[in-house]
């Protein structure tokens, strides 16, 4: 996708605002602060009927990602840097330098995946 010259500065509230049901029905998330249309892609952040990743429509989503977990205690934040519920869930299976190496790697992917899918319209600071 081509980016656009100019990037909108967004705030949380301004983000919310395109989950997909308010406006013109555009949907826009947020990839550590970095906005992307992910409008055509309705089947995965819709909300009606619920894709699989809606509850991120209109909101930030790096930690959600990362993490693997669309908690809605994760959802809406970019921080990385405690992870320990999570190492303390995956404790039986990964030590806790595997699982920070597994949330480094999931943050590079999701936010590789973001730019070559979907077009950057903004940026959004800080929830």
């Amino acid at each position: 996708f081509q980016q656009r010259v100019a990037m909108d500065d967004m705030s949380p509230e301004t983000l919310a605002r395109f989950d997909g049901e308010n406006g013109e029905g555009s949907i826009y998330i947020s990839f550590d602060g970095k906005v992307y249309d992910v409008s055509h892609r309705r089947d995965l952040y819709g909300k009606s009927p619920p894709g699989p990743y809606h509850a991120l429509a209109g909101r930030e989503c790096a930690r959600a990602l990362s993490t693997m977990s669309l908690d809605l205690a994760d959802v809406g934040r970019r921080d990385l840097e405690d992870i320990q519920q999570l190492v303390k869930k995956l404790e039986h299976v990964m030590s806790a330098t595997e699982v920070r190496e597994a949330v480094d790697k999931a943050f590079r992917d999701w936010q590789r995946h973001f730019d070559e899918k979907y077009p950057a319209i903004g940026v959004c600071h800080s929830e």
